[in-house]
């Protein structure tokens, strides 16, 4: 894709964001279903347990083989059990987490809720002011930063340049690769996460 092209696209989607910020954040309020993963993940590779969304009755729910309890769980629509009884507990867990183009700090709130006992530091980097402004954020404190990421990937910017986030434990970014032109940016992106 040419240089042209993919400013006009980051262009065209900035403004619309913009435009539509309140309209937007307003419709994107639930947790998405492979969040579960991710916070089951990190909690098992953290060693301490979180709060998952599960269904009230722990590990003696009946789940679908190849479905794991915490995302059966999930699908059901509870979040009052604990789940992975076997890992201890999140009391003094300080949990940094790097989120990249955060919208509406959705992420935050559910993790907020899925680690209830754990002290989160969560850094926070997106374009649209004010879909971060129009959100209802989480409790736990969140350091944000206003950035170009596509703008400055484009102009061939390492992620790493784009943005002050701290070596974080985890480094998500949901519902932005389709918002990147071209496969060699998407690249890029990827590695700066996995970096971060």
């Amino acid at each position: 894709m040419d240089t042209k092209t993919a400013e006009i696209l980051c262009k065209t989607t900035a403004d619309f964001y913009r435009a539509q910020a309140a309209s937007f954040s307003a419709t994107r309020t639930a947790p998405w279903h492979g969040w579960v993963r991710c916070v089951d993940s990190m909690t098992k590779a953290l060693g301490v347990m979180g709060r998952g969304a599960s269904c009230g009755v722990g590990s003696q729910c009946s789940v679908d083989e190849g479905v794991s309890h915490e995302e059966a769980c999930f699908l059901k629509g509870s979040i009052d059990c604990l789940v992975d009884e076997g890992i201890s507990s999140a009391n003094s867990l300080v949990f940094s987490v790097f989120d990249l183009a955060c919208g509406n700090l959705r992420f935050e709130r559910y993790l907020e809720e899925a680690l209830p006992d754990a002290s989160l530091r969560i850094y926070a980097v997106d374009s649209c002011d004010e879909l971060v402004a129009s959100a209802d954020g989480p409790s736990a404190p969140v350091t944000y930063e206003s950035s170009d990421i596509v703008g400055g990937l484009i102009e061939g910017l390492p992620l790493s340049r784009l943005h002050h986030a701290p070596q974080s434990d985890m480094a998500v970014s949901f519902g932005f690769l389709h918002h990147v032109p071209g496969e060699e940016l998407r690249v890029r992106v990827l590695e700066g996460l996995i970096d971060a």
